[in-house]
């Protein structure tokens, strides 16, 4: 992004000279920075949640809204955990150098190395959308080799794997960023997991906070960011893969790939964490021809050096645009489908809803045909009444069933959402269940079955 004049001035008591500022999210600013005793420049990370906190004109303090002081004080705890996380890993060459943390301004700030390379997206973006075959293996081999080491010497796993936190610099090189998500690998099993991820690189247990964890967490999103980075398309969310949804081998997408890689990705990509690549080491060893170890760009296929100039964006003209066919066996309805309709021609009451675990377990409602019913907590706004579960929203969700396909559609109405499998379906977006399947609602503490049937039993 271009550079923006910052309205702070100087940092750590005259220390830092802030210059521009290099960009912001809704939880942090980064700005370029003078260190004003050597004339070096670097980069200066603020912790600004703009959703609950707002700077001061004149002071140039950070203050959060009275009743979020909580959740900004726990963010600004989160915020140094993970400058100290980064110092840690200092010895790691493929990771951000992280110099010292402090607080001023009632926030907190930390310094690390200024990078003048590119993420991965970004280069994506130059080529027109994807990488040749080459540059985009040198890229996630090198990527993923300081993976293993943030593994194997940190303990630590990312959890935020992607192409726009792997950055590109114009030796070639790459440097992992953004560990605000990471994780010890060393927590007990009952460990509880804040929910989150980047969808289309996020495996099925970053939907869930109770679900395990570990290196192969960032192995499905390494995978996920190499299918990405080589034929330009997404695997689908994982939701949607869990209720069906498939996606094309990168074999039939990218036949440069080769069985082998494909399968290699394949493995990593299983929703099944048992069955599921456990490492990145395994995984790098499956993409890259004719290693035996953990391949560096000598022994990836690519020869040192020889793709560099592609992934820093010295050749934009680089073709693109391979074709996709719609996935197979998908139960998932497009996001850009039409809603659920109002009404749809009458019929006899055909279905039931049945409350299988929870306060009102045993319970079964009648479901019409045809017709969107709403289901949630509240009798005002709801049909179908769930009661005794707070973290159920007044309206949670809309139920159809479609008689003539033996099936049912929901969309997630709610703040707890609706899971399938233990995962989390997206919000707003329309899936359709079959007879017998089981679902969350808010969690698994309330688990409905829907059926079929137009008696009254």
């Amino acid at each position: 992004m271009d550079e923006i004049r910052p309205r702070l001035q100087k940092l750590r008591g005259g220390k830092y000279r802030v210059e521009a500022i290099l960009g912001a999210g809704g939880f942090g600013i980064t700005y370029r920075c003078t260190d004003t005793a050597s004339g070096r420049v670097c980069a200066v990370k603020e912790y600004m949640p703009e959703a609950i906190a707002s700077r001061d004109d004149r002071s140039g303090e950070i203050l959060p809204e009275l009743e979020r002081q909580e959740a900004f004080l726990h963010g600004k705890k989160r915020f140094l955990e993970e400058a100290q996380l980064l110092m840690g890993m200092s010895a790691i060459p493929g990771v951000v150098h992280v110099e010292e943390a402090f607080e001023e301004n009632n926030t907190a700030y930390y310094v690390m190395e200024y990078l003048e390379g590119r993420t991965l997206k970004q280069v994506m973006r130059a080529l027109g959308g994807r990488l040749p075959y080459a540059a985009a293996l040198e890229a996630v081999v090198r990527a993923g080799t300081a993976l293993e080491e943030i593994h194997s010497r940190a303990g630590i796993f990312h959890r935020d794997i992607s192409p726009e936190n792997i950055m590109i610099m114009p030796d070639g090189s790459v440097k992992i960023i953004d560990f605000g998500s990471a994780k010890a690998m060393a927590v007990s099993e009952n460990q509880q997991f804040s929910v989150v991820l980047k969808p289309g690189f996020a495996p099925p247990e970053q939907y869930a906070s109770n679900m395990s964890q570990g290196s192969f967490t960032d192995v499905y999103a390494l995978a996920g960011t190499f299918y990405y980075a080589v034929s330009g398309k997404m695997i689908p969310v994982a939701p949607d893969r869990v209720m069906g949804m498939e996606y094309e081998s990168l074999e039939k997408l990218v036949p440069e790939c080769g069985r082998r890689a494909s399968e290699a990705v394949d493995q990593a990509l299983l929703l099944d964490v048992r069955f599921r690549t456990q490492t990145v080491r395994e995984f790098l060893e499956g993409i890259s021809p004719g290693s035996s170890g953990i391949p560096s760009s000598a022994s990836s296929g690519v020869p040192s050096g020889a793709s560099s100039g592609v992934l820093c964006g010295v050749s934009p003209g680089a073709s693109s645009g391979v074709s996709a066919g719609a996935p197979s066996g998908a139960r998932m309805e497009s996001a850009s489908a039409a809603p659920l309709p109002d009404r749809m021609p009458d019929g006899p009451a055909c279905a039931w809803l049945r409350v299988q675990k929870g306060a009102c377990a045993g319970q079964r409602f009648r479901v019409a045909c045809g017709r969107t019913v709403t289901v949630g907590r509240s009798g005002a706004k709801s049909e179908i009444r769930l009661s005794g579960h707070p973290e159920i929203s007044g309206l949670h969700f809309k139920l159809l069933y479609a008689r003539e396909k033996h099936c049912f559609y929901v969309i997630d109405q709610s703040v707890n959402g609706l899971y399938y499998r233990s995962v989390r379906l997206e919000k707003g977006r329309k899936y359709r269940v079959m007879p017998r399947d089981e679902i969350g609602v808010g969690s698994m503490n309330c688990v409905i079955v829907l059926e079929e049937g137009g008696g009254d039993d």
